[in-house]
């Protein structure tokens, strides 16, 4: 065991993790999630009526997607910035450099359609298990006032609820790592992706919640950070605005725009976290190393050119 450890990380795997801590400091991954951020959030506003203007609101967004259009939007949005994500958190996870801005668009756009098939099998294969549900509910109905019809309706509900309800909680986890998977993997097949997120969250439970629970301490660091800087800056802000004499919308606005940067700082290496989970856990559910990860082939140089000859 001693010949094999050559870092800290080869005891520890977690320590992966604080890797990818750059993500937080990257100017060009930043961007790409307050973008995305932001045109989300006017999605939902659009959808839900919710006002901009009130920042204290922005942070329940979450909640109401519960709207079929709302998962479809953000499920449409938020595959292909999370594959580019996963994919950086992947390459820092394994000690490597981060992709450039052309790979990385190139991977995530080419790989986004089968992003949101990941995304939505689990749900028609949730809709599909209903099927029956409602064909008990169905013959329950027509055998009212019927105790024992009722109570056998009943059992046999619950029971048929049960895969139902295992493919939705774990797609919750399970969708997620299928799109670092998608990032991370040659094989870019939706199905296969999304069997080795089904597969890490119902084999290594104790694992995934233990390096979980490392990615929120060290995002609980970052969102301190990002909060005191996000609050300095709106002070200093406000007080330099106000006695430029400015209009009090470009205060508001500012103070609006500096509340999202802790939020759009913990996006941003959230989903970097994921990609170095989804790694650590192929590790302990198949062996393999982490530092075995696919890299594109980059395209052909052009020929040399011929020399004359005499």
């Amino acid at each position: 065991m001693l010949e094999r450890v050559r870092e800290w990380v080869d005891l520890f795997p977690c320590l992966r993790l604080i890797r990818i801590l750059r993500l937080a400091a990257s100017p060009t991954m930043l961007s790409l999630t307050a973008i995305t951020f932001a045109v989300w959030v006017i999605g939902l506003g659009l959808l839900f009526e919710l006002s901009l203007s009130e920042p204290a609101r922005i942070p329940f967004v979450l909640i109401q997607i519960r709207s079929v259009w709302g998962v479809i939007w953000t499920i449409l949005l938020w595959s292909p910035t999370a594959i580019w994500l996963t994919r950086q958190g992947g390459l820092l996870a394994a000690g490597r450099d981060m992709a450039g801005l052309q790979a990385g668009w190139r991977i995530a756009f080419q790989r986004s359609w089968r992003g949101w098939s990941t995304a939505t099998m689990p749900l028609l294969a949730a809709f599909l298990l209903a099927a029956p549900i409602y064909a008990i509910g169905l013959i329950a109905r027509a055998g009212e006032s019927m105790a024992a019809v009722e109570w056998v309706a009943g059992v046999l509900a619950a029971l048929l609820a049960i895969p139902s309800g295992l493919l939705a909680f774990g797609g919750l986890i399970a969708i997620p790592l299928s799109w670092a998977a998608l990032g991370n993997e040659q094989d870019a097949d939706p199905l296969n992706a999304l069997s080795r997120g089904y597969e890490a969250f119902f084999r290594r439970p104790i694992h995934l919640a233990f390096y979980l629970l490392i990615a929120l301490l060290i995002g609980s660091v970052i969102w301190w950070i990002g909060r005191g800087m996000a609050t300095a800056a709106s002070l200093a802000a406000t007080i330099y605005l106000e006695w430029s004499g400015c209009p009090q919308n470009v205060i508001s606005t500012t103070n609006l725009t500096l509340t999202a940067v802790p939020a759009v700082m913990l996006t941003t290496l959230g989903w970097g976290f994921v990609g170095g989970i989804y790694l650590l856990l192929r590790y302990d559910t198949g062996g393999q190393e982490v530092e075995d990860l696919w890299e594109p082939t980059g395209e052909p140089s052009p020929p040399l050119p011929e020399l004359p000859t005499t």
